[in-house]
């Protein structure tokens, strides 16, 4: 996967927050270079998101955390 790539994803990913949820105050990501493009960079600008890139965590970690987010939605989706 490109770099484009990673970047578009974590930019989508945070498009449909948003879209769900609304507009974070604030967005922890660890270091990851997707994080670091100029495409994230004008997405959380243009929302007037806090953007801190402090957390270090694993690959593993982050699809654990991204299927707990899938299931809440589906959740809240059915709670309505």
């Amino acid at each position: 996967m490109t770099k484009l790539c990673r970047a578009v994803e974590a930019a989508k990913f945070v498009e449909d927050i948003i879209e769900s949820d609304g507009v974070p105050k604030e967005v922890k990501t660890d270091n990851a270079t997707a994080f670091k493009s100029e495409k994230f960079r004008t997405l959380t600008n243009k929302f007037r998101i806090k953007h801190s890139s402090r957390i270090h965590t694993h690959t593993h970690q982050l699809e654990r955390w991204r299927g707990a987010l899938e299931r809440s939605k589906d959740t809240s989706k059915r709670t309505w």
